[in-house]
């Protein structure tokens, strides 16, 4: 009897293998179909692999587990082990963005700001950049939302001033940039497709040449020192991959990006830190940005309060450094798209009744030490 019924749990334990083996099989082409598989990951990590193969469908319930083991090792200030986890929960789930963007924010943002020196600060928040830059992005690269969250990085992490170490993170990617350009950007008309520059670009910091000259074609010509310029160049890339509405997150960075870039998108000195002017030429590149969100979001009241708030401190902008038609044109345009009794009294009016130091707290500090002899900070 006892023999008999061993011989019943063998078979019924290599059924219950084959059925599981076959479930399991059907579960990975199903998970493979939905969210993907490590196609686009360069180099898995062996762990990875083995979870990946064995685990198949289930893999989601080994990431869930490493997400829980994550809070905890930030928890305990594990940053090394936590930045390998993470690692791993995103080449569990490649295809997940919003995992990616986490992970990338986590370490930017939440880690970067438990460290007390800014060189390890800027390690974290490129730690960051790179995860999406060169491992969200080509695994998901029809992605628009992946672009976006890198353009988001480099505008507001690098390029604000909310962290008291950002003049370090700016320096840090002006002095990787020019070293590879010796200047602010590529001379297009001497390089190839192929040259060692291009090479050297996609290497570092992933940035297609041909890209780069058709932004600069439509937007600039731009510093590619600057923080700015990047979130441009990524939100350029978003927007080409999204359609209708879901252009809004990469034409909201393109915009602010260049109405940045127009007040402080000169660099003029790097000794002691970033000193940055007014970039002229920029000016109506930036109407074309404001314009184009507005043609394609029409309905959307933010990017036209947005406009009208560039071109005001546009008008004191140019205004304060005697640039008088230009100042005018402006304050038209201020007019015609926002009319208002304050608008209709006059350009004269308008500068005597508002001030330079009116103007938006990112960057008037650097726009009042940037007119010696004109106006005070």
């Amino acid at each position: 009897m006892n023999k008999r019924a061993n011989i019943f749990l063998v078979v019924a334990t290599v059924g219950c293998l084959a059925l599981a083996a076959f479930q399991n099989r059907s579960l990975s082409e199903t998970r493979s179909n939905r969210v993907g598989d490590l196609t686009g990951i360069a180099n898995p990590a062996p762990i990875v692999t083995f979870v990946t193969v064995v685990l198949g469908g289930f893999r989601g319930l080994i990431a869930d587990v490493l997400w829980l083991r994550a809070t905890r090792l930030q928890d305990e200030a594990r940053f090394f082990e936590l930045a390998q986890l993470a690692e791993w929960i995103t080449q569990l789930e490649p295809s997940c963005t919003q995992i990616w963007a986490y992970h990338a924010w986590n370490m930017s943002y939440n880690v970067s700001v438990m460290m007390s020196d800014d060189e390890d600060r800027w390690r974290w928040v490129n730690n960051g950049v790179r995860l999406l830059r060169d491992k969200g992005i080509p695994a998901n690269p029809e992605d628009p939302r992946i672009y976006c969250e890198l353009g988001w990085l480099y505008q507001h992490k690098i390029g604000k001033d909310m962290d008291p170490a950002h003049m370090t993170f700016k320096m840090k990617l002006a002095e990787s940039v020019q070293a590879l350009l010796n200047g602010e950007g590529p001379d297009y008309a001497a390089l190839e497709v192929n040259s060692k520059l291009a090479r050297d670009l996609a290497r570092d910091f992933s940035l297609d040449l041909r890209v780069m000259q058709r932004i600069d074609r439509t937007y600039g010509p731009l510093d590619w020192r600057l923080p700015e310029t990047h979130a441009i160049y990524w939100a350029y890339l978003g927007k080409r991959r999204a359609n209708g509405e879901k252009q809004l997150p990469a034409n909201r960075i393109i915009y602010q990006g260049m109405a940045y870039s127009f007040f402080l998108g000169d660099l003029i000195s790097q000794e002691g830190g970033l000193s940055r002017a007014p970039r002229w030429p920029l000016l109506p590149k930036v109407h074309t940005a404001f314009k184009d969100a507005l043609a394609a979001h029409d309905d959307d009241e933010n990017i036209t309060e947005a406009y009208v708030g560039f071109l005001r401190n546009a008008v004191l902008v140019l205004h304060a450094y005697g640039k008088e038609d230009e100042s005018k044109a402006t304050f038209d345009t201020l007019h015609e798209l926002a009319p208002s009794t304050e608008t209709q009294a006059g350009l004269e009016l308008f500068v005597g009744n508002n001030n330079i130091r009116m103007a938006s707290p990112g960057y008037v500090r650097e726009i009042l030490a940037s007119l010696p002899g004109k106006v005070s900070p």
